[in-house]
């Protein structure tokens, strides 16, 4: 892992997944199913962003989480990724959920830190089909940290909790990126599945 010198907790792995088994994933992900699960838009605006929850369903409007959100175990494809990443040191604890997101050129997410009392302290962000920048800020410094195709970005410590990111809309990107986003979702009291 490569750790960002201005952004503490900020590290990424090049090459955490193949090109071919990136080449393998986009026609998939190009379908309206994926592994059981339809794409749903995120917000009302027409240009929104399209995702797929596995593991748990996540409320943006409402911003929780909730063990009546559980939607089963994750996809074996993606089962064997969450393990990985803590085999390869990456994470600490198997991860339980992944969000799928698809952007298409023009299209982005707002800066936001992902919800605190929500999901655990590390969040890893795989991506695929474009190198897109994610923007960081805090107070008022801003740094664009490109997410390589292919690459795993590891948040935690203050990249996790103090620093918001972004996908800007990228208008002149020639192809659409898609993220796999692991996190664990942490629910009070609640029976880990």
């Amino acid at each position: 892992m490569m750790s960002h010198s201005l952004i503490p907790g900020l590290s990424m792995k090049l090459d955490f997944l193949s090109s071919h088994s990136e080449s393998l994933f986009l026609p998939v992900l190009a379908r309206s199913n994926v592994f059981g699960s339809s794409w749903s838009k995120v917000g009302p605006s027409a240009n929104a962003r399209k995702v797929l929850h596995f593991g748990y369903r996540y409320d943006y409007r409402r911003r929780q989480v909730g063990p009546d959100m559980y939607l089963g175990p994750l996809p074996p494809v993606f089962a064997r990724m969450a393990t990985r990443l803590v085999d390869e040191g990456i994470m600490s604890e198997i991860p339980d959920q992944v969000i799928v997101n698809r952007y298409l050129p023009g299209q982005g997410i707002s800066a936001h830190i992902d919800c605190p009392p929500c999901f655990g302290p590390q969040i890893v962000t795989v991506s695929l089909g474009a190198t897109w920048p994610m923007r960081f800020t805090r107070g008022g410094r801003r740094f664009d940290v490109l997410l390589p195709r292919c690459s795993a970005a590891l948040l935690s410590g203050e990249a996790r909790s103090h620093w918001r990111h972004e996908i800007v809309p990228n208008s002149l990107a020639s192809s659409a990126r898609y993220s796999f986003t692991f996190r664990n979702v942490f629910i009070e009291g609640a029976v880990r599945h």
